[in-house]
């Protein structure tokens, strides 16, 4: 159990998170940290948070946790799963007509508080306002993914400190989110969850979730959608060889193709070795590897074998590492290189089940391309990625200073660039949703052998990105005598 030491309080200054009234934040001055305002974390209750007091003091103990917008985001999240548990409680205790439905949910939480956590942010990612209003009474409006992937950022360092340190069954507390949060972190070891893989498939879809605790009526601001119905946001196909073209940094261009035409997520090509990329002597192109991050093989260049991952990373273990200007986040990561998929903070990467079929006999799994002109684009750039300057790792992609690329730092320039080359923001998945529409409307294939190109466990997820364009379906209908203009997308300009 962890026994907070802070001594008298000098002063006190409260200060409400604007535009929530989630929780209070009482900054504190005290003995033991001086001029260094602490914060106490008041919920929307009244109650104090402990777990969130303790994990506070340990951080500021080792002297990090300043006042950010970030630290912010962990008392929004802490606080709003507590709205979010007592909002059900509440409405499974009223006499309301659907009062069974919300003890279903609270019963579901007490048996299994891990779905506290993973309900709170679909609630978040979806919101809870329908047409009706919001059943739980807190009207969330939908949170964009980029917000809700900074908020589990922060949770999952806060999950890790309840984890190690918090033991609930001796805290003798009524703290119901860390007894969630670690409920939480056991089952991510068990099952290798991850919350970020679980919404990213949905992030780009406008509608509702399939969560039993969301209403199947549209939220506000995307009532244009027909009841029933949900949409998907693909990058413009016009304009995927402009975002390519007009785009100078060859790691942002060598993500992009792998997205757009071997139909990656972004998780899994961020986390590219570059011992993936090899030469099978079976055409004149390069070939990319791909496996789970920890658990498969990439290729030793020296013994001309197969080698597990986690092998090639450790030769990368350097605790003296050093390199100037790079934060402690970094440095942290870097003198101990590690697969990214089950790793807290920016470097987390995320991995969603795959299927893996047709492996190459010495490889394991190669990549296949929708576009051979989009393979010669990659092969062209790979010599400069290849060159680049890395800062104690092995990873293909890199950020400016060297580091692994960065989730956040490949979103945020995709988001901008889209901007400037459409008029409109996109999301990284829509890359993956443009490979689906090629595949169909290009290269007319069927959704079987979209399902196995996209490794899809079944036709239902390939059902999600295998989108018809209406000239193609004008086309079908007129036996061909309107033409289908996607047929010509050919990316001829890259050979």
């Amino acid at each position: 159990m962890v026994i907070l030491t802070i001594n008298a309080l000098r002063k006190t200054t409260m200060r409400r998170n604007i535009g929530s009234a989630s929780y209070i934040a009482a900054w504190t001055l005290t003995s033991e940290f001086g001029d260094r305002e602490f914060p106490f974390v008041y919920l929307h209750d009244g109650t104090l948070s402990y777990s969130l007091t303790a994990y506070l003091h340990f951080q500021f103990s080792l002297g990090l946790a300043k006042n950010t917008s970030s630290l912010n985001d962990l008392f929004r999240t802490v606080a709003e799963i507590k709205v979010f548990y007592d909002a059900v409680k509440k409405k499974g205790e009223d006499k309301n007509e659907d009062r069974k439905k919300f003890q279903h949910q609270y019963k579901r939480w007490l048996e299994n508080p891990q779905y506290l956590i993973i309900d709170y942010f679909e609630a978040k990612l979806y919101g809870t306002i329908n047409d009706d209003g919001c059943p739980f009474g807190i009207f969330w409006k939908p949170t964009r993914f980029q917000n809700i992937k900074r908020q589990i950022t922060q949770f999952a360092r806060y999950e890790k400190f309840c984890q190690d340190h918090l033991n609930t069954e001796s805290m003798n507390s009524n703290d119901v989110v860390v007894l969630a949060t670690n409920k939480f972190a056991e089952f991510v070891h068990k099952s290798k969850y991850s919350l970020l893989g679980h919404l990213v498939d949905t992030s780009s879809i406008k509608g509702r979730g399939s969560s039993s605790y969301l209403n199947s009526k549209p939220s506000h601001g995307n009532e244009q959608i027909p009841k029933g119905e949900t949409t998907v946001k693909y990058f413009p196909p016009l304009k995927v060889q402009s975002l390519i073209d007009e785009t100078s940094d060859v790691n942002q261009v060598g993500m992009y193709l792998l997205c757009a035409f071997a139909g990656l997520r972004e998780s899994e090509a961020v986390q590219v070795l570059c011992s993936d990329i090899v030469f099978t002597g079976e055409g004149p192109f390069p070939d990319v590897m791909l496996g789970h991050p920890s658990n498969s093989s990439t290729w030793c260049n020296q013994t001309k074998k197969l080698i597990n991952r986690k092998v090639v990373l450790k030769s990368f273990c350097d605790p003296d590492f050093f390199q100037e200007k790079l934060s402690t986040t970094d440095l942290d990561f870097l003198r101990n290189p590690r697969p990214r998929f089950d790793v807290a903070g920016s470097y987390h990467a995320g991995w969603k089940t795959v299927q893996l079929i047709h492996p190459h006999d010495k490889y394991g799994y190669l990549l296949n391309w929708s576009n051979v002109n989009a393979r010669i684009k990659f092969t062209k750039i790979l010599g400069d990625l290849m060159k680049q300057r890395r800062a104690n790792h092995p990873y293909l992609f890199c950020g400016p200073n060297g580091t692994p690329l960065k989730l956040p730092t490949y979103e945020k320039r995709l988001e901008r660039k889209s901007v400037e080359i459409t008029g409109e923001s996109y999301g990284t998945h829509s890359l993956r949703h443009f490979c689906g529409f090629y595949l169909n409307n290009n290269l007319g294939w069927k959704i079987q052998e979209a399902s196995i190109f996209m490794r899809h466990r079944g036709i239902k997820s390939t059902e999600m990105y295998f989108h018809t364009a209406p000239e193609k379906i004008r086309s079908e209908l007129s036996e061909s005598v309107e033409r289908n203009i996607w047929e010509e997308l050919n990316f001829k300009e890259w050979q």
